[in-house]
């Protein structure tokens, strides 16, 4: 099964939309696959995935493989925020958000081992139109933490 989500990445100053494609499915038993142009804290995201969903309450697809897809493939994708979207990701293809409608947010997130979600942004970028832009579609309550 194939969900998506939308995540965000910083290219220089500039933000972009990320497209997070989740397939859980047929394959060697056990693999978690990201691929996309990912950086090593990224790649080492499976683990935090996995602790978190566990601690959660939450069953890992285990007899099956996980493939992560973070589009467009040509921009490295650098950091730990992708966790909670590629979290998501599995969490939907598992049937949890079945009826809802997530493809008007936004996600961004570094999961902790006890399912927290840690989101900093470190450096200044032009992130804010991006996260209006996403956000126009459908109403939601926006994050009101200051960006330190």
């Amino acid at each position: 099964m194939l969900f998506k989500s939308l995540s965000a990445a910083v290219f220089g100053i500039d933000a972009y939309l990320v497209e997070v494609e989740v397939d859980v499915g047929s394959g060697n038993l056990h693999d978690f696959n990201v691929v996309g142009l990912p950086d090593v804290a990224v790649k080492e995201s499976r683990e935090r995935i996995k602790a978190a969903l566990k601690n959660c309450g939450y069953d890992f697809p285990a007899p099956q493989s996980v493939t992560i897809n973070l589009a467009p493939a040509d921009i490295r994708k650098e950091g730990s925020a992708f966790d909670l979207p590629m979290a998501l990701g599995i969490l939907g293809c598992v049937g949890t958000f079945f009826g809802k409608a997530l493809n008007g947010f936004v996600f961004l997130g570094e999961l902790s081992s006890a399912a927290f979600a840690r989101w900093r942004c470190r450096r200044p970028t032009r992130a804010r139109p991006l996260w209006w832009r996403a956000s126009t579609s459908m109403p939601f309550a926006r994050c009101r933490r200051r960006w330190t």
